[in-house]
């Protein structure tokens, strides 16, 4: 899914200029019973008298990633610590009226638990911050009847289309997903090739010729999809060398992806496995993988090995093994 982005303009007050840009991070945040949580907040300010629904979030501080950021806001704003699934993307909009850009990153986060908010004293004395726990339609409800007021409707214009589209995420995250091998389903293989390349820059003939030697039976390397709908979620191969220098070590996982969106429901894991499991009934075993990441393999049964040089690299990198 494309990255969304979203540019407002100020229609309830006049446009003078504007004299700074704010980098703010916020968050859509559910938990596992698919609420959703935002921030009731009421002003009484140069915006005018207002009660407002709002997602969570603030300005980042100077060096802070707007993902370091958002965590942090969760924390002050709900008490809440919160994985990161995705980036939603981006809604630039304007403050006319204290000559404001706002560059608005959104992320779509988990909650994972809730505990003492630390929120600053004007968030506590001046706008009377609290917590709302609201189903998407209750939310969306709350927002439209916020709109009797400039800054509510200047909230509901940017934040509205964020929501319905942290919800397409959602659902398709909560699809049905299936995991097939490319030989269960050969019509997918210009897609698949076409997407691997999209995520890893190897030439799309590269993926055509392996998945041609697999599906016509002349190697028993694998490709392996996990399907939500037909769209493809993740997947992975197998092939004799992914570009190092030991070539005794073979076969080699490979090109191992989950789209964002897809992330932290354990589809990489079931892919390995499912992978591990093909290859030993084919006899095909141990299988190894170069990776920089550590601490994720080992989850699924994988042992580090050796450190290898990668063609045309100066530094070397993880080799593991799946015994």
């Amino acid at each position: 899914m494309e990255e969304f982005f979203l540019e407002l303009k100020d229609m309830e007050w006049p446009f003078g200029y504007t004299d700074h840009d704010r980098v703010i991070a916020r968050a859509v945040v559910f938990d596992d019973e698919g609420f959703f949580y935002f921030v009731r907040a009421f002003r009484d300010d140069e915006f005018g008298k207002a009660t407002l629904i709002e997602t969570s979030g603030g300005g980042a501080e100077e060096g802070e990633s707007p993902e370091a950021a958002v965590k942090r806001e969760l924390k002050e704003e709900l008490g809440a610590e919160a994985e990161v699934i995705c980036r939603i993307g981006v809604v630039s909009d304007f403050y006319n009226l204290i000559h404001r850009h706002n560059i608005n990153n959104y992320f779509l986060c988990r909650a994972v638990s809730f505990g003492e908010k630390h929120l600053t004293k004007d968030e506590t004395e001046d706008f009377h911050l609290s917590t709302l726990r609201l189903t998407c339609e209750e939310a969306l409800s709350e927002y439209e009847l916020r709109r009797e007021t400039p800054i509510g409707r200047l909230i509901a214009s940017r934040e509205v289309p964020v929501l319905m589209r942290a919800k397409e995420i959602l659902d398709k995250r909560n699809a049905k997903r299936t995991y097939v091998t490319l030989r269960e389903r050969p019509e997918l293989k210009e897609k698949a090739a076409e997407w691997f390349c999209s995520k890893w820059g190897v030439p799309e003939e590269a993926y055509l010729e392996c998945m041609d030697d697999y599906l016509q039976g002349n190697t028993e390397y694998g490709w392996y999809l996990c399907l939500a709908g037909e769209d493809i979620a993740g997947g992975l191969g197998v092939i004799e060398n992914d570009f190092h220098d030991r070539k005794d070590l073979y076969p080699n996982v490979c090109a191992v992806y989950t789209e964002e969106e897809y992330r932290c429901l354990g589809i990489a894991g079931k892919l390995l496995d499912m992978a591990v499991e093909d290859m030993r009934s084919r006899g095909i075993s141990p299988l190894y993988l170069v990776t920089d990441h550590t601490g994720f393999y080992e989850r699924y049964g994988w042992e580090f090995l050796c450190m290898v040089h990668g063609d045309g690299e100066e530094s070397k990198t993880r080799m593991y093994i799946h015994r």
